[in-house]
């Protein structure tokens, strides 16, 4: 039933229907070159592909095609090798955080119509209603000839699914090709020249979109995979391997640069992501002219990447190749092309999510600058206090403009007279020599009309330590004290 809905939504990308394997070609050419560096281990690409083809006759034997496995894992060389045996056969590869609670993940895996599923922790789970996966990981295939013939891989074949992070909503299982992932790393190589023997840590994780995608890009690019399941500090990590690549949200980059004022010597690129980049974080960056930073415009329903470049304040790059993009007359932003997902997930089923003439609506906000974007914001997010529309990341922006602030979220609540107020969350580089609520509002003045300036300005809670913040939760905050504050004011 999945193929006939998903042939439907086929997408024309600039190859050939069938490909050949990269990872069998990479195993022919480059056998003893190292593919992945897990936890100090060298794994070379013939290697790899031995283990891969041993995992994915297994995981044949116990999944139907073109179905999904359910994988709950932190980053590990197991998930890894299990994402790669899943494409390999035909399977459809669906991550999930582990940290969700285990009826979370049963209720997902029941939406998804998901009957198999395999967990790092043996032990979790057991109320899960379908089959629990075993793999031996230690399992190789032969390569039996260099004369046999090369196996084909179908571009078109569903090969994901990732959940959308759900910052603003509740997640939405996103379902790509093989096709559209590898169009998603042949155009970020316009601006991120990814090649053999370069080394990139996969500091993200392959439930998200963006750590997903970097596997896609080292195998396009036979490019090195450096994998770390200990929680090893990045420092180490930078001094321990010949990293010269990174995918890092703003405040990891931030932490790494207060941790470890001197860096290697080598050059790196890092890609950053989760929001804008501070003014703070970029003149740090000055500093170190061994690193170059890359911002980026991308979503889980895009095969990550759109728009990229190096990194500029409130800029998120220029268009990269494959991709399509327009701005509509109330100036969301509009994509399609190559790398565009066929569709929500649920059961089998599948929801386009886009209008006649095949674009997909992101809810996002921009306007172009010399060809650059700039995002303004999420028309959901768009607060209305006393009549006047209030755009919250351009209250962010002027924050992150602001000496000290790492990051900043601004999320609406209640008032009885305007129907709605600011209120901005904060995080500071140094708790001492953060701004009074004076002294914000006298800086922010100058930048924002009266009825943008925030109301309150909050510490950034401590257990806020994901990725993207999490817009929802941090309104549930904002309103909770609130109420608080006006019932001790009325007591």
């Amino acid at each position: 039933m999945l193929k006939s809905h998903f042939n439907c939504f086929r997408k024309k990308v600039l190859m050939t229907d069938w490909t050949g394997c990269p990872l069998y070609q990479h195993a022919l050419s480059r056998p003893d070159e190292t593919a992945i560096l897990a936890d100090g281990y060298a794994i070379s690409w013939l290697q790899l592909y031995q283990n891969v083809c041993g995992i994915a006759l297994q995981v044949e034997q116990q999944v139907l095609p073109e179905t999904p496995i359910a994988v709950v894992s932190e980053n590990s060389l197991k998930m890894l090798l299990l994402s790669l045996a899943s494409l390999h056969c035909g399977r459809i590869f669906f991550p999930i955080n582990p940290a969700f609670p285990d009826q979370k993940i049963i209720d997902l895996c029941q939406k998804m119509g998901v009957k198999q599923l395999w967990s790092a922790e043996t032990s979790r789970l057991d109320s899960f209603s379908g089959d629990k996966v075993n793999i031996d990981f230690e399992v190789r295939a032969e390569i039996e000839s260099e004369n046999e013939v090369a196996p084909q891989v179908s571009i078109d074949a569903p090969a994901s699914l990732i959940l959308t992070s759900g910052s603003s909503g509740s997640p939405k299982a996103v379902l790509h090709s093989i096709g559209h992932h590898l169009a998603s790393a042949m155009g970020s190589r316009k601006v991120l020249p990814l090649k053999q023997q370069d080394h990139w840590l996969a500091s993200l994780p392959l439930f998200h979109i963006g750590g997903y995608a970097l596997v896609a890009r080292c195998i396009v690019a036979s490019a090195t995979i450096v994998l770390d399941s200990f929680k090893t500090p990045l420092p180490e990590l930078l001094a321990r391997y010949p990293i010269n690549y990174l995918s890092l949200v703003n405040t990891q980059l931030f932490r790494l640069l207060q941790q470890q004022p001197k860096l290697p010597e080598r050059q790196m690129r890092v890609l950053l992501g989760g929001g804008p980049v501070s003014d703070d974080l970029l003149d740090q960056l000055k500093n170190y002219p061994q690193i170059e930073a890359f911002t980026s415009y991308g979503l889980t329903e895009m095969a990550s990447q759109v728009c990229s470049g190096r990194a500029k304040a409130g800029l998120s790059g220029q268009l990269l190749p494959g991709r399509q993009m327009r701005l509509a007359d109330d100036g969301e932003i509009l994509l399609k092309g190559d790398t565009l997902f066929a569709g929500y997930w649920s059961k089998g089923q599948l929801d386009p999510a886009c209008d006649e003439q095949g674009w997909f609506h992101t809810n996002d906000l921009g306007q172009l600058e010399n060809g650059w974007l700039k995002v303004l914001g999420r028309k959901d997010q768009m607060l209305i206090s006393g009549g006047e529309n209030i755009q919250p990341q351009k209250i962010e922006q002027c924050l992150l403009s602001l000496s000290g602030v790492v990051q900043a979220v601004v999320v609406g609540v209640s008032h009885q007279q305007w129907g709605q107020r600011p209120v901005a969350f904060i995080q500071w580089a140094d708790q001492e020599k953060q701004l009074s609520q004076a002294d914000l509002i006298i800086q922010l003045k100058p930048q924002l009309a009266n009825f943008m300036l925030p109301d309150v300005f909050l510490p950034w809670p401590e257990q806020m330590t994901g990725m993207k913040p999490d817009r929802k939760a941090l309104a549930v905050i904002a309103e909770s004290l609130q109420a608080s504050n006006c019932k001790q004011q009325q007591s």
